[in-house]
């Protein structure tokens, strides 16, 4: 696990590290991060989600399937900059996600992308977490 982090913050565009207990999956999504969890019961933790392009969405996508994964129980944002909150509005249109994480923001011009994103998760009734 250790080797992951150090080769995600390395750049590598795409590592994978399986335990007993659970697999991490970076996902290469240019500047942001993307993390693909699952878990020892196959829950699926997606921590952010690289800026809105279609190569990124598919990149997240494609991983999705070729990991057999057809729904996210937990989709994390870690803080609203673009390259980690871009793709999450069109990831929550299209894909089975129980829940969404977003961050509590109080700057007005970073706001309004995660008012988009609370607002689509609420009309796709997906129960939005504000985390601190």
């Amino acid at each position: 696990i250790v080797l992951s982090l150090l080769l995600s913050a390395c750049g590598e565009t795409e590592v994978e590290v399986k335990s007993a207990k659970f697999s991490v999956t970076y996902l290469d999504v240019g500047e942001g991060d993307c993390a693909l969890i699952k878990f020892p019961d196959n829950k699926i933790a997606l921590i952010d989600t690289g800026v809105n392009t279609d190569e990124n969405y598919h990149k997240i996508v494609d991983a999705m399937s070729s990991l057999n994964i057809d729904s996210i129980q937990w989709l994390i944002l870690t803080h609203p900059d673009l390259e980690h909150i871009g793709c999450a509005t069109r990831l929550i249109e299209n894909v089975h996600i129980n829940s969404v994480y977003i961050p509590d923001v109080r700057d007005k011009m970073l706001f309004s992308s995660i008012k988009e994103i609370e607002d689509c998760a609420k009309l796709k009734e997906i129960p939005c977490v504000i985390s601190a």
